[in-house]
């Protein structure tokens, strides 16, 4: 009997134990989602992408995914290039970061032409001579809304890039509610970025944005001349901005048509 009894207790030990295991194990779990969800937003995931590598990609290698309805395959991992430009950073070790991403397949380039007073720009320009710029898919921005302002953008943006060709040029920060009628406008800056996309100077247009959705929703074409213009659109999304609203559920309702790729932005800027 006294066998009995501790063996019972040792049963009920062993139970408890296990229950809080199990107990520790979904909070470890929890918290690891939290973290991740926290973590994700620090980089730029596009978010049409299927969530799994091909079964042609070989191991090791960047995956990638088709970019909206581009037909262009870009990695799933992009490198931002606003930190490349700050002054504290050599050129030498920018230009070597920019290689380094390319030579080991991430070859989604971010830029702007406002970032760090144009360095950025120039420095990445710099990094894609020597045949580099052949391997990349540049992506830049501009923030002109006037025709005027946009166009010497798109070119100043050429020369520092050493390019006569941006893949993907997209309006920044799209991130006041005047901003998509002040864009579409009559002399407005869509006036020129479609000019130099007919003269071959950009491939895909986009925008991003770091505020609401519902300024992302009213910048969606509603006519088929501005659908038309949309080869290929990117939305930037600001997590934070959306909580500091209270807004727990960032809506694009209808932006899930072809042609509509979605990305997930840093915050802070410090990946861009």
């Amino acid at each position: 009997m006294k066998n009995d009894g501790k063996s019972n207790r040792s049963n009920k030990a062993a139970a408890g134990s296990q229950n809080k295991q199990e107990t520790q194990c979904e909070h470890s779990s929890a918290v690891t989602r939290r973290q991740f969800l926290e973590t994700a937003a620090g980089a730029s995931i596009l978010a049409s992408f299927p969530p799994y590598p091909s079964a042609t990609e070989a191991e090791g290698e960047v995956p990638r995914r088709t970019l909206g309805r581009t037909g262009e395959k870009i990695s799933v991992v992009g490198l931002g290039g606003f930190h490349l430009g700050k002054p504290e950073l050599q050129e030498s070790e920018s230009i070597r970061i920019i290689r380094t991403a390319i030579d080991n397949g991430i070859h989604f380039l971010d830029n702007c032409w406002d970032y760090n007073g144009g360095e950025s720009e120039v420095r990445m320009g710099n990094a894609l001579r020597d045949g580099y710029r052949q391997k990349a898919f540049l992506m830049s921005k501009i923030d002109g809304r006037n025709k005027a302002a946009a166009a010497s953008q798109i070119n100043e943006s050429l020369r520092r890039l050493q390019t006569d060709r941006i893949d993907l040029l997209q309006f920044h920060e799209v991130i006041r509610d005047t901003d998509p009628d002040r864009i579409f406008a009559e002399g407005g800056a869509m006036e020129a970025v479609l000019e130099a996309q007919k003269a071959g100077k950009i491939r895909f247009i986009g925008f991003t944005g770091h505020k609401s959705p519902d300024i992302h929703l009213k910048r969606r074409p509603n006519h088929s001349q501005e659908q038309d213009s949309y080869t290929g659109r990117v939305f930037a999304l600001c997590h934070e901005s959306a909580y500091q609203r209270g807004d727990h559920r960032m809506r694009l309702d209808g932006d899930t048509q072809p042609g509509a790729g979605r990305s997930a932005d840093l915050p802070a800027n410090e990946l861009k």
